[in-house]
């Protein structure tokens, strides 16, 4: 009993400051309704849903560090892990110093007004580029997350995003008070704001992981591109697995705009935001399994990676049950919040049930295999769900007639591939390590 509860601790820190991060967040919404119109609002919830795909650019090197470095801890090589630290500090700066200039080029060429199907006339170059710089900043600080998760301290990306909030509510709370929907600059400011807050929260981060951890502090002198280049093909395949999460994602924001108009993309990411509730729920307790199944399949203790998968079924169970409950009051949930009386998404809130559902049933196989490195059936079934999400959202929408609700269909049914095929590859994998390791404790 004792066990649990201690491995339960950090679930327990990372669901406070999440859940103090999403209060905020669910705030800064209140305040940007506010301070900007329904075109703006939509924008705004478009350029960010859009932008995320630059997390694409840490090119899986996070999660690779994460294991690599896991390992060397694991066995006290401790020069071993400073190289790897070093190696991915000097040389991913480099890479998205790159990545970041190339964008700026793109921004500078291409027509946003109509790839965002807007016709606005003011700084919108500026806040997609102060949009694009928060993004890579939070990308290349991800180490940071990755080095504690690697010291089995993963409640220190709770807290990095709980203050990264802060200063974003903060922020908007000064322009609500200066500025109104009126005022073409204030989006703009908004994404300053953005940038800002993401800055300042990992920075603080850094300062404080090399202040604690001083041994592990990264220097030019001690990376090297093999080890970098060894981290990049390791992390090839995460980078497959992230490239279709977010393409799957952001993609309904984009397909929303242009199948119907851009304040409809308000409603479906407002809603999707009451369920992203349990989504992050079930990460915060997942977050510190992912190491956990790491260090059992490295102890080959088969029974505790059952066990263990058990307690996330049961975890997604209930949070399934909790939906449900809250099912039928999703449209008066977001006029209180919004402080409104017309928002009606009885439909859409449905919709977006069936995709959250999908996707909490898919998590609980896709912690267990990332945590052992069995990528596979995650690889086949993300770059097949690529293909047919756009495809079957157009589909739901014009022939089937659905409104909105549509497109959050076709990204169930796409994630469902894995939801069918990832349960089999667990079994499988527990099977083979069960006949492997038949004489351990279990």
């Amino acid at each position: 009993m004792y066990d649990r509860l201690k491995l339960m601790a950090p679930s327990i820190e990372i669901l406070f400051y999440k859940g103090m991060a999403m209060l905020l967040s669910f705030y800064s919404i209140k305040l940007l309704a506010n301070i900007l119109n329904s075109d703006g609002m939509g924008l705004w919830l478009t350029i960010i849903s859009v932008t995320s795909w630059l997390s694409l650019s840490d090119a899986g090197i996070a999660n690779s560090l994460r294991n690599s470095l896991s390992q060397a801890l694991a066995k006290g090589e401790l020069i071993r892990a400073k190289e790897l630290i070093s190696s991915s500090y000097v040389y991913f700066f480099i890479l998205l110093s790159a990545f970041l200039l190339l964008s700026f080029t793109i921004i500078y060429f291409i027509n946003l007004n109509f790839i965002l199907n807007v016709s606005l006339d003011f700084e919108l170059k500026g806040v997609v580029t102060f949009s694009i710089c928060a993004v890579i900043v939070n990308v290349y600080f991800m180490l940071n997350s990755a080095v504690f998760y690697a010291m089995n301290k993963p409640s220190f990306d709770a807290k990095r995003t709980f203050l990264f909030q802060f200063f974003f509510v903060a922020l908007c709370f000064t322009l609500s008070e200066s500025y109104n929907s009126n005022d073409v600059h204030v989006l703009f400011y908004v994404s300053i704001a953005y940038f800002i807050s993401a800055f300042f929260s990992n920075l603080i981060g850094y300062l404080y992981l090399q202040g604690s951890n001083p041994e592990l502090k990264p220097s030019i002198s001690d990376s090297k591109l093999p080890v970098f280049k060894g981290l990049l093909n390791v992390g090839f395949k995460f980078l497959l697995l992230q490239l279709s999460a977010v393409l799957l994602y952001s993609t309904d924001a984009f397909l929303i705009a242009h199948l119907f108009n851009i304040s409809s993309v308000t409603n479906f990411n407002l809603t999707n935001k009451i369920f992203f509730i349990f989504i992050f729920i079930q990460g915060a307790v997942f977050s510190p399994m992912w190491s956990r199944y790491t260090y059992l399949y490295t102890q080959k203790q088969t029974g505790k990676i059952i066990t263990q998968l058990k307690v996330s079924l049961g975890i997604s169970f209930c949070l399934l049950v909790l939906m449900l409950l809250i099912l039928n009051y999703i449209s008066p949930i977001l006029n209180f919040w919004l402080g409104k009386s017309d928002i009606m998404v009885d439909g859409l809130a449905i919709g977006i049930f069936t995709l959250t559902a999908v996707r909490l049933w898919c998590s609980n196989f896709s912690t267990l295999l990332n945590g052992v490195g069995d990528l596979q059936a995650q690889l086949i079934a993300s770059i097949s769900a690529i293909f047919i999400n756009i495809p079957l959202s157009i589909i739901f929408v014009k022939w089937f007639g659905f409104g909105v609700e549509g497109v959050a269909y076709g990204s169930a049914i796409a994630l469902l591939i894995f939801g069918v095929i990832g349960p089999f590859r667990a079994y499988k994998f527990i099977s083979n390590l069960n006949e492997g390791t038949s004489s351990l404790s279990k």
